[in-house]
């Protein structure tokens, strides 16, 4: 079995990930702020409070928002984990083609 990778890419792509949850939280809040100031000042009404309380529900924690920013927080932490396991395989082998003679190398 022959495994070609590039761990920095895997790593590239976990901080990719990262890097999209903390741009959906950021994202999220000032969506947050932008209609509640919305629905205090300028909307009123029954459509209003059936809005509000769908925007509530945006960010609960078994919403898809969260679900998916999830997911996708999980999937660059197994792309980390992923990149330690090569890591270390490289090492061991690494390590034990070093005790080998010299001249068989």
């Amino acid at each position: 079995m022959h495994v070609e990778v590039n761990r920095q890419h895997l790593l590239d792509v976990a901080s990719a990930c990262d890097a999209y949850v903390e741009v959906q939280n950021r994202e999220i809040k000032i969506a947050d702020v932008t209609i509640k100031n919305m629905l205090a000042r300028s909307w009123k009404g029954d459509d209003a409070q059936k809005f509000a309380e769908q925007w509530e529900n945006v960010d609960s924690p078994d919403s898809q928002t969260v679900r998916f920013r999830d997911n996708v927080q999980a999937l660059g932490g197994r792309l980390q984990a992923c990149e330690k396991e090569y890591r270390k395989a490289q090492e061991k082998i690494f390590n034990e083609a070093s005790r080998l003679p010299k001249w068989l190398i």
